[in-house]
């Protein structure tokens, strides 16, 4: 699996790049908004917008509540890059697990297909979301913290200190974790 979980997202502008140069251009990327349409301010959301349309990417916006598994594989048949908005992480893990979109998602990477995580995009592919409690608001009331479970380790986002201890990884906004494979590491912003 490939995988680059981001506190920030495209505030990585060059390491994103980097993380998706083998792919043939333009790079097709199915933008998930679910977290972030639970948000008053979403500024965050049309930056990273705006980097990628400026990238030539080409960015297809999608909402996972109402999709179906069937639906969703159909889609991911034509992407290159699942980018993973930050938002509420309860909704975005609720909605989720009502599409079963862990398991087209995991056909996809299984395939190749690269995901990139922003916040709460980055927390739901841990094995755990509990970094959440306390930064995100639980209205839905969610009491099951299993992440997707996509990368063995927990991360909690937008820290001062970025550290990496017992299997818990705090990153700032500059650092992203990248999972290439079976190698893990944390990497950080590029300054140009």
């Amino acid at each position: 699996m490939n995988l680059l979980l981001t506190s920030a997202g495209m505030r990585l502008k060059k390491e994103i790049e980097d993380f998706v140069a083998d792919v043939k251009p333009p790079a097709r990327v199915l933008h998930v908004l679910t977290a972030a349409k639970r948000e008053k301010i979403v500024d965050y959301v049309h930056k990273d917008v705006t980097t990628m349309k400026e990238l030539g990417w080409r960015v297809v916006d999608i909402d996972l509540e109402e999709k179906t598994e069937t639906e969703l594989r159909e889609i991911l048949k034509n992407v290159d890059v699942v980018y993973v908005q930050g938002g509420n992480t309860f909704y975005l893990i609720d909605a989720i697990r009502k599409s079963n979109f862990e398991k087209v998602l995991r056909e996809f990477l299984t395939a190749g297909g690269l995901y990139i995580g922003v916040s709460a995009g980055t927390l739901v592919a841990c094995k755990s979301i509990q970094f959440a409690e306390g930064a995100d608001p639980n209205e839905l009331g969610i009491t099951d913290y299993s992440g997707m479970g996509l990368v063995d380790l927990v991360i909690d986002v937008h820290r001062e200190n970025g550290s990496s201890d017992g299997g818990v990884v705090k990153l700032t906004d500059d650092q992203a974790v990248l999972v290439q494979d079976e190698k893990i590491e944390i990497i950080e912003k590029k300054i140009i």
